[in-house]
This record gives C-alpha cells, sequence and structure tokens, in this order.
C-alpha cells in the first residue's frame, strides 16, 4: 500500500518505505536506540482501492507458512491502474512481486480473465525465495504462494464489484 514508516533516531526523524523496513531475519531500518514512531498509509481520493491478505499456517497462532498480501487500484472508468504483491515466509524478508502487479495492470475490472491471476501467481511463485525447514518445505511454499497470490488479487477484484471471467 506504499505504506512508511517513521523512524526516530540520533539523527532525527526519518521516513522509509515499509518495504525497505525490513533487513533480514530480526533485522529492521531501526537502529540501535532508534523508535519505531508510526507507520503511515497514504490514501488517494482520486481511485478507489481494496486490499486482502491470505495465508497458510498450521494454526491461528502459528507463524505463517506463507503469506501474500495485495491491493488493487481502479480508475473512474473501472480500469485496473496498480496493483501490488507482497509475499512473506518466503524469502528472508518480505518481498514484493513486480510481474505478479504488472499482470493486472490496464483490465477492465468487469471483465478480468483468470487466466491473468493465474499468471500473477506464477510470477509471484518465480519471485519467491522460500527455504525448507521443519514448518514447510521450499516447494510447497513455491507452490502455495501462487495460490495466495491469485486469491488474493481475486479478493480485491471482488470487493471494487469486479468480476473473475
Amino acid at each position: 500500500l506504499d505504506a512508511k514508516a517513521k523512524i526516530l533516531g540520533a539523527a532525527g526523524e526519518d521516513a522509509v518505505p515499509l518495504i525497505g523496513f525490513f533487513k533480514g531475519v530480526n533485522r529492521t531500518s531501526v537502529s540501535n536506540g532508534g523508535l519505531l514512531l508510526e507507520i503511515t498509509i497514504p490514501l488517494s481520493s482520486n481511485a478507489r482501492t481494496e486490499a486482502s491478505y491470505r495465508r497458510i499456517d498450521r494454526t491461528v497462532v502459528d507463524i505463517a507458512l506463507v503469506n501474500a498480501a495485495a491491493s488493487v487500484t481502479v480508475d473512474s472508468s473501472n480500469k485496473i491502474t496498480a496493483a501490488r504483491v507482497a509475499l512473506g515466509a518466503v524469502a528472508p524478508v518480505i518481498l514484493r512481486s513486480t510481474a505478479a502487479e504488472n499482470a493486472l495492470l490496464g483490465l477492465d475490472l468487469s471483465t478480468v480473465p483468470e487466466t491473468r491471476l493465474e499468471a500473477a501467481g506464477r510470477a509471484a511463485g518465480a519471485d519467491a525465495k522460500p527455504i525448507s525447514d521443519v514448518r514447510a518445505s521450499a516447494d510447497y511454499r513455491r507452490s502455495m504462494v501462487k495460490v495466495m497470490t491469485k486469491r488474493a488479487l481475486a479478493d480485491c477484484i471482488e470487493k471494487l464489484g469486479g468480476a473473475v471471467i
């Protein structure tokens, strides 16, 4: 959603795009002695945007095995003007899949081909860099990120009143 993290450090306040906030496993842009003050999400009054978050986990209190968050923005003529896809638990840090995002640009909201959602899912799977661990294999995570991306994007389209055909 193009969110930013406001960080207070020794040099003062700084705004960091949230996609660059995470630096690695258990590491962020907040330096020693720094403080995360707020996370801001810009709102647009000129377009309609909906978002969705999908995850697979073992239990509701467990950390996700794989997750995908998506947002879709349409203009007044119901053309998709922007999409965002963020993937978690499939790389050392949260990552965006711009290839998945680009798969929907310019489409009419009322007739989004399912094949384009599948292409977005494949693109997200290609961008993923999962590992195998005790919770899930890399192959499982890569397969499921495709599914979660497709479902999250379909959720957004449905919330906007569109149709997947």
